[in-house]
C-alpha cells in the first residue's frame, strides 16, 4: 500500500489537492481526505473556478460517502452537480457524481424497495457515460446498477448489467472482479 505524507494546512494549493484527491482512492483514508478537501472548495468557489469547484466537490463527496456523512455527500454532490451540468464537457464528473448519489440512496435504504431513488441516478450516469463513448468508465455502474436490480429481485435485469459489467472487466483485463462477478452469475 502507498505510504503519503502529511501536506500542511498552508501548502500551495496544487499540493493540497493532489494529497487530497489521493485519499478518496484507499477507502482506509476517506477520512483524511474527508478532512482536507472542505479547505479547498472554498479557494474554487472564491476564484470561480468552475472545473475545480466540480472535480474537487466529486473527490469531496466520494471522501464524504466513503466516511458514513451521507448527508454532507448529498450535499456536496448535488452542488457540484449543478455545476457540471451548467456547461463544458463535464460528463465525466456528471457520470460520477450520479453514481456516487446511487450509492448514497443504497445506503439510506439498501432494498430500494419502497422508492427507488438510486434507479434514475444509475440510468442517468449510464446513460451519460454511453454517450460520451467512455464506456470502460461504466463497468463499476453497471456493476452497482446489476445489485440493485438483484437486490430488488429483478434477476433477468440484475444478469444483463452483471454481465456487461463482467465484459468490460474481461476486456480490460482486470484480474479479481471477473471472477467474483462469474460467481454472482452463477449463484442467480
Amino acid at each position: 500500500m502507498r505510504r503519503f505524507a502529511r501536506v500542511p494546512q498552508g501548502a500551495p494549493l496544487r499540493d493540497r489537492k493532489a494529497h487530497g484527491r489521493s485519499f478518496c482512492v484507499p477507502q482506509e483514508r476517506a477520512r483524511e481526505g474527508a478532512d482536507l478537501l472542505p479547505s479547498i472548495l472554498p479557494l474554487y468557489e472564491a476564484t470561480r473556478f468552475v472545473p475545480g469547484q466540480v472535480f474537487t466537490s466529486a473527490f469531496l463527496g466520494e471522501a464524504f460517502l466513503r466516511t458514513k456523512q451521507l448527508d454532507d455527500a448529498q450535499r456536496t454532490l448535488e452542488g457540484g452537480l449543478e455545476l457540471a451540468t451548467r456547461g463544458g464537457d463535464r460528463k465525466f464528473f456528471i457520470g460520477w457524481m450520479r453514481r456516487l448519489l446511487a450509492e448514497i440512496a443504497m445506503e439510506r435504504d439498501p432494498e430500494q424497495l419502497t422508492e427507488p431513488f438510486a434507479t434514475p441516478h444509475f440510468e442517468k450516469c449510464i446513460a451519460c457515460f454511453a454517450r460520451s463513448k467512455r464506456r470502460t468508465s461504466s463497468r463499476w455502474r453497471m456493476l452497482r446498477y446489476g445489485h440493485l436490480h438483484r437486490r430488488q429481485g429483478r434477476v433477468d435485469k440484475a444478469r444483463e448489467y452483471l454481465g456487461k459489467a463482467l465484459e468490460i472487466f474481461e476486456r480490460l483485463g482486470t484480474l479479481i472482479e471477473p471472477n467474483k462477478i462469474t460467481a454472482e452469475l452463477n449463484q442467480q
